[in-house]
């Protein structure tokens, strides 16, 4: 390895590690603040937490797991028919290890699908593309709607709502007008005139074509709207999720605001480059103070709580989709391989 992209390496190395230990410190700096005196009813309420909002917060925790997973198997269907069940179980594993930096999720999904499913590379890439773009299709719409509307109402539903079925009919004519063959010319006729004569060869490789597959994704009208629906079914149960953890510390959410700060702490957490910890929760909890629905000290706790309840729950989830996917089997299948 060459001294300079040594030291390119050793740069985002230390990058990572350092934004890992601020995301640390942003978790302690929470925790810290709803350990204040002044939280003591808070703790005192979490005490008394009944055994059916434990599971609550516990249940809808691990039905976002498998929403997620799912919505991943329904992007991908166009192109690969995979075992939903294989998907989900990559998801438990790729969630867990979102907590850390280094995107290690995206890597470990990657690593699996192309090891075990053969899917190839360019095309998981196209896949990741293909769901980040829906999951904007999905969120965009109703976070507008939160910022307009305080309260679930008429205007907050034509905006929501109507804004969300507007995007995923846009999403699906673009995506037919340059899938498969015939989309692709339209493509190479749209980026000629923009790339360098010496790299028009790169966008009629092998590899452009394995990219270019998630137009198809996007082009499957039953597809899209299936991702977008258990998209905002996720919406409807991390927003339920935040509102049993603020009924349990007794901060006053309306549906909407449930609504706003779920869908805010996905984002941060999603768009993170460090991993989870520490930025969604500070994160969503600066968003609750700058809406004035709850000073940082009343709704940092809430969001602690959710993520207590998701941490639990995602390193079960992780356990239990390692036992699925069976990793000794993989391995041992790509010794025979090697061997023969």
């Amino acid at each position: 390895m060459t001294e300079p992209r040594f030291r390119r390496r050793a740069g985002r190395l230390a990058v990572q590690l350092v934004g890992f230990v601020a995301c640390l410190g942003l978790l302690a700096w929470a925790v810290s603040i709803a350990l204040k005196p002044q939280n003591r009813d808070q703790l005192d309420r979490l005490a008394d937490a009944s055994a059916a909002q434990v599971a609550w917060l516990l249940g809808l925790s691990a039905l976002t797991i498998v929403l997620n997973g799912l919505t991943f198997w329904a992007v991908l269907a166009p192109a690969r028919r995979l075992n939903p069940l294989d998907v989900i179980a990559v998801s438990t594993i790729a969630n867990f290890l979102a907590y850390l930096p280094f995107k290690l999720s995206v890597v470990a999904r990657a690593a699996i699908h192309n090891r075990r499913d053969k899917v190839p590379l360019l095309t998981i890439g196209a896949w990741i593309l293909a769901f980040t773009a829906l999951i904007g299709v999905a969120l965009t719409p109703p976070i507008v709607a939160s910022i307009v509307r305080q309260s679930i109402d008429a205007i907050w539903l034509a905006i929501g709502v109507g804004g969300v079925v507007v995007c995923t009919a846009l999403t699906v004519l673009i995506g037919r007008h340059y899938a498969h063959d015939p989309g692709l010319e339209r493509l190479h006729r749209l980026i000629d005139p923009i790339t360098p004569r010496r790299l028009r060869h790169l966008v009629r490789s092998a590899w452009f074509r394995e990219l270019h597959e998630g137009f198809a994704m996007l082009a499957d009208a039953r597809t899209v709207s299936a991702a977008v629906a258990l998209r905002l079914a996720d919406v409807i149960v991390q927003a339920a999720r935040f509102a049993i953890a603020a009924r349990v510390l007794g901060v006053a959410l309306t549906p909407s605001e449930a609504v706003l700060f779920a869908m805010t702490y996905f984002l941060i957490g999603a768009m993170s480059p460090f991993g989870f910890l520490g930025v969604r929760e500070m994160g969503t909890t600066a968003v609750a103070s700058i809406a004035a629905v709850a000073a940082s000290e009343e709704f940092v706790g809430v969001t602690l709580l959710v993520t207590g309840a998701d941490s639990i729950v995602s390193l079960t989830c992780a356990a239990a989709g390692i036992a699925w996917l069976r990793p000794d089997r993989l391995f041992r299948n790509r010794r025979s391989g090697e061997s023969a």
